[in-house]
């Protein structure tokens, strides 16, 4: 299960391609905001008993999850309050197939995008079965609104569609979707992660969990990790069969090796008191230096691989430096800006002079 990272996915009158009218108001044809409850299965445990962090299935919590049942709905199943609660674990392009009383149901969030209108409603379905594919297209009733900067306005809408057949291949609008296969979850404020079968892998006790490949994208050797938050502790890794490899007990960390990481331990009193350390797997401190270590991303962007960049506090901007793996300093934390420019550094001084420094920390030319 490699995906976090962190919502997608039919009416039949006529056979072939259908037109679907439904109207705002009544309920057998209706778009409209609910509220979400209940559940589709009984809880194992009593449910007084059973917390965010000790619950083992998605089902036991189905009560909690509301947090999206403010969007609008279009349903085809009458009685749908025991299915809404899917909606808030389910991403983008991605369905649930549920059965109820002999019938299939497709799950699904629709997103509306524009930069003229805002989505109102659901106006029409049509329906365009081909082999093992079923094709919808769906139409919205808007509403002009003029979008703000370069993002264009979103509505998503809650879809419930009754299947005719099992089609194995979804698509919406063009686009494919596919079915839940699991991944990150939040219910009741908290983050954890869960199987396809809604089955509970990580407890619900994280304030954010994140698929570490994103701040190291430019590694092609690098394991999966997932990278877990607590707002009272810190970060910490997931291995990619979700145990747990560092505590959260760090900030900013950068993968070296399977047995090697580079963190910061935060001192939450004086930041001029942060370290930077480089561990092993068991979290036994190999080497440790004072500092703000910034994170993957950031220090991609500025330092060549395998280097990093330290930022020192002080009473004014404080100063930058670059590491590599071992905490060794390539360059003296001494300086204003670094910035990495195709072979070399670009280092800049407190008077505003910049000057070229190699990846063995040599300066090349003269500041000016």
């Amino acid at each position: 299960m490699k995906k976090i990272l962190t919502a997608i996915l039919i009416l039949t009158i006529f056979t072939g391609i259908t037109g679907c009218h439904k109207k705002d108001t009544g309920r057998d044809k209706r778009s409209y905001e609910r509220e979400s409850s209940g559940t589709t299965e009984e809880p194992e445990e009593d449910p007084e008993e059973i917390t965010l962090s000790n619950a083992t299935s998605v089902y036991q919590l189905t009560d909690l999850m509301t947090e999206r049942s403010n969007e609008v709905l279009f349903s085809e199943l009458e009685d749908d309050n025991d299915y809404l609660f899917y909606f808030d674990i389910l991403p983008n392009q991605e369905f649930f197939k549920v059965d109820v009383n002999g019938e299939k149901y497709l799950i699904f969030w629709y997103e509306y995008t524009s930069y003229d209108y805002k989505g109102v409603s659901i106006r029409m379905i049509d329906k365009n079965p081909v082999g093992d594919t079923i094709n919808y297209n769906i139409y919205v009733n808007t509403e002009p609104y003029q979008s703000m900067g370069c993002f264009p306005n979103i509505k998503d809408f809650r879809m419930i569609l009754k299947l005719e057949k099992d089609f194995p291949n979804i698509v919406v609008n063009g686009k494919s979707f596919t079915e839940y296969d699991g991944g990150k979850i939040y219910i009741g404020g908290k983050y954890g992660m869960a199987d396809k079968d809604l089955n509970i892998l990580v407890p619900l006790i994280y304030d954010n969990i994140f698929d570490y490949s994103f701040y190291r994208e430019d590694l092609e050797y690098l394991p999966t990790y997932y990278r877990v938050y607590d707002a009272e502790t810190g970060n910490g890794l997931l291995d990619e069969d979700l145990n747990l490899v560092l505590s959260t007990s760090y900030y900013n960390i950068h993968y070296v090796n399977p047995d090697r990481f580079i963190a910061m331990i935060e001192d939450k009193d004086n930041w001029h008191n942060n370290r930077i350390v480089l561990i092993d797997s068991n979290e036994n401190i190999i080497k440790e230096i004072p500092g703000f270590l910034q994170d993957d991303s950031t220090s991609h962007f500025y330092c060549m691989d395998g280097h990093l960049e330290i930022f020192i506090p002080d009473d004014g901007l404080g100063s930058v430096g670059v590491l590599d793996e071992d905490l060794n300093y390539i360059i003296e934390p001494i300086y204003r800006y670094i910035y990495f420019d195709d072979s070399v550094y670009l280092v800049t001084d407190s008077s505003g002079k910049t000057a070229k420094f190699d990846t063995n920390g040599n300066q090349l030319t003269d500041f000016r």
